[in-house]
């Protein structure tokens, strides 16, 4: 299993404990498993869980396939939502803009046409506007918490990191994921350093994944 692969199935492990298995099975006896089945632990369903996806659609993400292996970790991030009952946004930035393609809703499967259609409108071309990014990420998370107090935030960021502006951590987010898509022979390591600044979890889809280490936080924080 790729480094990247493992990193992400201990976050979905974390986020679903909060089934209670026992009751499940026994909802559940010698049928396939289905959503009905489903039995949680008290307390659990009254949290719902945002998980906003924002990626770097800009012309540096089209070397190497970056690009392509970042909507590849899209699908991944969507069943994971899917699987968790938990909802999902979708931004993209590129040039001068950052543009909400998908505005929080209920996961659907990554097979189903509601996926095929949030990922069409992610293409590669123009600047790397990160704060522009970070700033509509951050009204979003913000005004999902306003219409839901009971919320659980989470802010993934898919990005090769190739920007020289530094936007200060986004408050309205209350677990930040830094995935790093940078595939170039000389990395600047730029995820790297923002996951370090943000005390945010990393997570590497480069090519040098012997390199792959991150701030003492963000280790714990998806080890944990």
């Amino acid at each position: 299993m790729a480094p990247a692969t493992r990193q992400l199935t201990s976050i979905r492990r974390r986020a679903s404990r909060r089934v209670h298995w026992v009751r499940t099975l026994a909802s559940k006896g010698p049928e396939p498993l289905r959503w009905e089945h489903l039995r949680f632990r008290p307390g659990a369903r009254q949290i719902r869980t945002l998980h906003c996806l924002l990626i770097d659609c800009s012309a540096s993400m089209l070397l190497s396939q970056q690009l392509a292996a970042a909507k590849g970790m899209l699908m991944q991030l969507i069943q994971m939502a899917y699987d968790q009952q938990a909802d999902i946004a979708i931004i993209g930035f590129a040039g001068a803009e950052a543009r909400v393609f998908v505005g929080p809703t209920r996961a659907r499967p990554p097979t189903s046409i509601h996926a095929e259609e949030w990922l069409r409108p992610v293409r590669g071309g123009g600047a790397t506007p990160l704060t522009r990014g970070i700033a509509a990420a951050s009204r979003l998370l913000a005004q999902a918490k306003q219409s839901r107090s009971q919320q659980n935030t989470w802010l993934w960021l898919l990005t090769d990191g190739r920007s020289t502006e530094s936007p200060p951590r986004p408050t309205a987010a209350d677990n930040i994921v830094v995935i790093d898509c940078e595939r170039s022979r000389v990395r600047l390591r730029g995820c790297l350093t923002l996951a370090e600044r943000w005390a945010a979890q990393y997570i590497d889809l480069g090519n040098r994944p012997s390199r792959q280490t991150a701030s003492v936080e963000a280790q714990r924080g998806i080890e944990s």
